[in-house]
């Protein structure tokens, strides 16, 4: 497959001194992962005996980036972060057979427990547990590993509302016990522990630094420890290269450039959207615009609308969830199979209904999932989750289940505290889905349309089935 030619500013930042610390925050549309690439492949190139390293969050990704980069010099490695993060961890003598420990749930509630009983009069202790997990997370992944840095430091947006300053000695102290039960259970490390012991390793690493220059993509879903970590890596002479979209960040914590090791950055900003025709373009606009999504107006792109013409998104009202299963599995066994096809959803739970209903119907698909070995250009229809579809791209993207007793749930309206906090923790998610789409979307729900897309009429080709 060949790569897009780069036209305008994408030409300049390709041609960009290596020199530098680079970020280039652009919209979703706007060639960054191209750019990433045909930057990493110049890099290798121009310097043969050096090696580069082109990293990005899953593998999915990587093995599509590998089906697109036909010709891959010898000297550059495409990997995510945490293989790398393994890797290094490796060589240093730091790991060892099964010490990563997969997922921390049951563990934390253990630790909810354990608080419990040291404090059994606290409301705090009594929150839905999946705050605690996300709290825990963000601590790891801002690499703060102290009671009293945690206390005071500055939150921003509705996180801080979510958790008053004065009841974080709770969680810390949920933390800390999660800690010591991980360590009891024979696990060195949790994934998003990784990264700040790498940072750790890496401070008092001497050694020659094995890659001269990183390239990161998708970059808005690294933590700062994990950048910080990649800065520590690179030598006196070598750079880092981000490319992120801040709309886009679905993982974690705002980055600080600074908190994250880089220096004298240069940043630039993309808002031309190569990808998205019209009518898709001016869905994922009006979606960012959203009162409760939430940016930084520091890494802000305003995106530019496509002008290359195309159809408005599809918005087809059904009578239940039975008609709308039915309904995107005809939709999908209907399409044009010159044309590629995803059905995006929020769950795996979700992805196993649609695979259920299209195995029913004969309709052949593949899944979108983290363990994929390989990208196969000649597949038409796909499957998955909102995240796994990151930094990929279809003609078609299809979004069922967007109904407003789904999107979100009454569960994830308790967990998040109210609402308006659960809508500003999904809403990007769509915006990923809808961006993910070159061509169309067609959104299904019943009885009311969710509120975490526009109300504007003139952006939809509304349907229904009593049409």
């Amino acid at each position: 497959m060949v790569l897009p030619k780069p036209e305008g500013k994408q030409n300049e930042i390709l041609y960009l001194s290596e020199v530098d610390n680079i970020v280039i925050l652009g919209t979703a549309g706007s060639g960054k992962t191209t750019i990433a690439l045909l930057r990493a492949v110049k890099m290798a190139r121009m310097y043969p005996k050096d090696k580069i390293l082109l990293l990005t969050y899953n593998r999915t990704l990587i093995n599509y980036m590998e089906f697109i980069l036909s010709d891959i010099p010898e000297n550059l490695v495409i990997e995510n972060y945490h293989k790398f993060a393994r890797g290094y961890l490796n060589s240093r003598g730091k790991m060892k057979y099964n010490c990563i420990l997969n997922s921390k749930n049951e563990l934390i509630k253990e630790a909810i427990d354990s608080v419990k009983k040291m404090y059994p009069n606290e409301s705090t202790l009594n929150r839905h547990v999946d705050v605690f997990i996300d709290e825990i997370e963000w601590i790891q992944k801002m690499g703060i590993s102290d009671k009293n840095a945690y206390i005071k430091v500055e939150r921003t947006g509705r996180s801080d509302a979510r958790i008053l300053r004065k009841n974080r000695i709770y969680f810390y102290e949920v933390f800390q016990k999660y800690i010591e039960l991980r360590n009891e259970s024979g696990y060195l490390y949790d994934w998003d522990s990784l990264a700040a012991v790498v940072c750790e390793e890496a401070a008092q690493d001497e050694t020659e630094r094995f890659y001269r220059y990183i390239l990161i993509d998708e970059g808005q879903d690294f933590s700062p420890m994990m950048l910080k970590s990649l800065s520590l890596l690179i030598p006196d002479e070598g750079s880092i290269n981000f490319f992120g979209d801040a709309a886009q960040q679905i993982y974690g914590s705002r980055i600080s450039w600074r908190s994250a090791g880089l220096t004298n950055v240069k940043i630039w900003k993309l808002e031309k959207n190569y990808r998205n025709k019209s009518g898709v373009g001016k869905l994922a606009k009006a979606i960012s615009e959203l009162p409760f999504f939430e940016i930084d107006d520091n890494d802000k792109v305003d995106s530019v609308v496509p002008i290359a013409e195309g159809p408005k998104p599809i918005l087809m009202q059904v009578k239940n969830l039975e008609d709308e299963i039915n309904f995107v599995a005809n939709v999908v066994k209907g399409s044009d199979s010159s044309r590629t096809i995803a059905v995006l959803l929020k769950t795996r739970e979700d992805v196993r209904i649609i695979e259920d209903e299209f195995t029913i119907k004969g309709i052949n698909y593949t899944t979108l999932k983290k363990d994929m070995d390989r990208w196969n250009g000649n597949d038409s229809v796909y499957i998955g989750t909102y995240h796994s579809a990151k930094g990929l791209e279809f003609d078609i993207v299809i979004l069922p289940f967007m109904s407003d007793q789904y999107m979100p749930t009454e569960d994830e309206i308790d967990k998040y505290g109210s609402k308006d906090d659960a809508l500003s923790e999904e809403v990007k998610l769509v915006y990923v889905s809808v961006t993910r789409a070159k061509t169309g979307v067609i959104i299904t729900y019943f009885d009311e349309l969710t509120d975490l897309l526009p109300r504007d009429e003139n952006l939809y080709d509304w349907r229904s089935e009593n049409d």
